[in-house]
């Protein structure tokens, strides 16, 4: 790979860090958003909330989980290409599977506890995978690449086709919105359950697919710079001319409207416009400005792993700390987030970095 094939790959790692850690800017605004989260997924929302966080929360919504996905599917591709089926699916089921089985015993007990607290009278418990449902997809879908991996090589050329021809954006368009169709709100679901659910498996791995067949197109990514800036900015106001219809969406039907409603379909058309705005625009201002690797970045890169998976402990923990302060809610806002960002890099520096198993969380392997 030359140099500069590296540069990409060093963006494109950049930019998963930064995902990893809006986790924190995402979750920190929950519980000061006028939106009601189910005490099962969310203990506890402040007494006085803002709109403000509402979009906040939506806004980074609107690109993080799909963009999330192209780059699994990119990096999967990637690790399967250089350790063959067998080694990739060693390879996930290590980084996958080990943290999901350290991390989701304890997370769910404390979140119980804590709507225990705050919600004596709720009762509907059962196993969930909160925030970690990602981590639960990826493994999911990594047992499938690995054992159909070798079997999708023969697509990578009509991939590659498809790709650098006219109808690229139509398809993605229409595709994407016929898939958000089946989603609540017209946006893109979490699913937090242990057997998920088959329109949103459908809909995210979509998206994973994309990145894996990108992967062998990877020298393509120096182009998705041109206009990368305009097609953020187009999909931001598509942000506030979507969020509306979808609140709509919550408010009256509460679920996907059956039958369809006018406004579903519209407003899955705006969202599957402005995802494919937001993914190729973010994707390429990262591979403009982003491309370095230097000791900060490095640092940064190594931590999100571990940042993800351990940030809403101190997120819960600050946040119903913070109950009985008088402060606005945008003080309480920033140190849950920068509390949370805080704690979280002190356990990766003290607990996880120079562990001898710590790459498995995300920290630089040993020499």
């Amino acid at each position: 790979m030359t140099s500069q094939g590296i540069d990409r790959i060093y963006s494109l790692d950049n930019l998963r860090a930064v995902l990893m850690f809006l986790g924190i800017v995402l979750h920190s605004a929950v519980p000061y958003a006028q939106f009601n989260t189910p005490p099962q997924f969310w203990p506890y929302q402040d007494a006085t909330r803002s709109q403000i966080f509402d979009l906040l929360y939506f806004y980074i919504h609107a690109f993080r989980m799909p963009l999330f996905f192209v780059l699994a599917g990119f990096f999967a591709r990637m690790v399967f290409t250089r350790h063959g089926a067998a080694g990739f699916l060693r390879h996930r089921a290590l980084r996958l599977g080990i943290p999901l089985a350290v991390f989701l015993p304890p997370l769910y007990f404390y979140v119980r506890q804590e709507t225990l607290r705050h919600h004596p009278d709720f009762t509907e418990y059962h196993l969930v995978t909160l925030h970690l449902w990602f981590i639960h997809y990826l493994l999911g879908y990594s047992i499938l690449a690995g054992l159909l991996g070798q079997a999708t090589l023969r697509w990578d050329a009509p991939f590659a086709r498809f790709w650098q021809g006219p109808w690229r954006w139509p398809v993605l368009v229409v595709v994407t919105a016929a898939l958000l169709f089946t989603q609540f709100g017209a946006g893109f679901d979490p699913d937090f359950e242990l057997a998920p659910k088959p329109s949103i498996v459908l809909c995210y791995a979509f998206f994973y697919g994309i990145g894996w067949f990108l992967y062998p197109l990877r020298d393509t990514l120096t182009t998705w710079h041109r206009f990368a800036g305009w097609q953020v900015a187009g999909a931001t106001l598509l942000v506030f001319a979507y969020l509306p219809l979808a609140a709509q969406l919550y408010e009256v039907f509460g679920k996907v409207p059956d039958p369809p409603q006018p406004t579903h379909a519209i407003a899955t058309v705006l969202a599957a416009v402005m995802t494919w705005l937001f993914i190729f625009g973010i994707t390429g201002l990262f591979l403009r400005f982003a491309s370095s690797r230097s000791p900060v970045l490095s640092y940064l890169a190594g931590s999100a792993y571990w940042v993800y998976l351990f940030h809403c402990f101190p997120v819960v923990a600050i946040a119903v700390g913070l109950k009985a302060s008088p402060w606005p809610l945008a003080a309480k806002f920033v140190v849950t987030a920068a509390g949370s960002a805080v704690v979280s890099l002190l356990t990766y520096e003290l607990a996880v970095r120079r562990a001898p198993w710590g790459w498995i969380f995300g920290a630089p392997r040993k020499a």
